[in-house]
């Protein structure tokens, strides 16, 4: 009983840190790694690209509830910040591009997706999904944000940081 016990204790420290944002301040901006991948719409799109906007990136599968949640708001999101200077980008991260690319054909999310196919936990080694990483305009992450915390705390942390970094 004493292991179970450990066991769920344990898991709800991991699950209460996967939920919890970083955010950092000026001095504490550290590069996001380059990443160069291909469009569901077959062209390609780079980190390099999203410079001189503040930008959104959402690491994502189709099996992840957390993924299915924050992914209709980050949808609703890109298409009611119409900001020259912003950019919301989600990256599948799954071997089965055919499931992924049901799933948004299923929903009609119209976000840029991207295709990770199953190879950017190694690049990014983020602790689940879904990861969140909002971006400066030079590309530096300005906040890391582990699994879906819910609309309020979403509009509250991550929207209003993006909105702020924008001058908006």
């Amino acid at each position: 009983m004493k292991l179970k016990s450990t066991r769920l204790l344990v898991a709800a420290v991991v699950i209460g840190a996967a939920c919890t944002p970083a955010d950092a301040g000026v001095g504490e901006r550290r590069e996001f790694r380059e990443f160069s991948l291909e469009t569901f719409a077959g062209d390609s799109l780079s980190l390099t690209d999203l410079e001189g906007k503040v930008s959104l990136v959402i690491f994502w599968a189709s099996w992840c509830p957390g993924c299915q949640a924050e992914l209709p708001l980050l949808d609703s999101l890109n298409a009611a910040v119409q900001h020259p200077e912003f950019q919301i980008v989600a990256i599948n991260d799954e071997w089965n591009e055919g499931a992924a690319r049901g799933y948004v054909a299923a929903k009609g999310f119209r976000l840029p997706m991207l295709l990770g196919r199953g190879k950017m936990w190694e690049r990014y080694q983020y602790l689940g999904l879904p990861y969140t990483v909002l971006l400066d305009r030079q590309g530096r992450i300005l906040g890391e944000y582990y699994g879906y915390p819910g609309r309020q705390v979403f509009d509250d942390k991550v929207a209003a940081r993006a909105m702020a970094e924008l001058g908006s």
